[in-house]
C-alpha cells in the first residue's frame, strides 16, 4: 500500500495545500482560488451532524477533516470529481470499501482505526488512520 502525503484527485489541489488550513473559511477560499466551484454554492455540514456521526460510530475525526465537513461535505463542486465522498454516504463507505476489497481478493484489511472517507469510481479508497494525527492519507 502506499502512503501519500500529497494527492491529486482529479484537480489539482494537495492534501499539502488542504492540510494547511486551520478554518473552514480558508478552505472555502482555496477551493474558489483553485476553480472548483460550479454554479451550485459549496454546502457544508454542521458542527452537530458532525457531532453525531462521531457518536454514531463512536470516532473522534481529525480536525482537518472536520473543517472539511464544516466547508463543503454536503456540496464540495468539483473536488474529488466523480468520488464517493458527500457527508450521507461515509458511515456506508466503511462496508463498502471492505467488501470492494473482499471482492477484489485483495488482502489489504481496513483495521477499526481506519476511516473511508472517498471511493472513486469504485477502484480507488482513500482513507486515513484515526490514530496517526491529522493529514496522512493512504490509497
Amino acid at each position: 500500500m502506499k502512503e501519500f502525503k500529497e494527492v491529486y484527485p482529479n484537480n489539482e489541489l494537495s492534501l499539502k495545500e488542504v492540510g494547511l488550513f486551520v478554518r473552514s473559511e480558508h478552505l472555502l477560499k482555496l477551493l474558489h482560488k483553485k476553480e472548483l466551484y460550479t454554479d451550485r454554492p459549496f454546502d457544508g455540514c454542521s458542527e452537530a451532524e458532525i457531532k453525531l456521526l462521531e457518536q454514531e460510530m463512536g470516532i473522534r475525526l481529525p480536525e482537518s477533516y472536520r473543517q472539511y465537513l464544516l466547508a463543503v461535505d454536503h456540496y464540495s463542486g468539483r473536488l474529488f470529481q466523480g468520488a464517493d465522498t458527500e457527508f450521507s454516504q461515509l458511515k456506508e463507505l466503511q462496508d463498502e470499501a471492505k467488501e470492494l476489497l473482499r471482492e477484489n481478493n485483495n488482502p489489504l484489511v481496513l483495521s477499526d482505526s481506519t476511516f473511508v472517507f472517498s471511493i472513486h469510481q469504485g477502484y480507488e479508497i482513500r482513507f486515513f488512520k484515526l490514530n496517526e494525527g491529522d493529514n496522512l492519507v493512504y490509497m
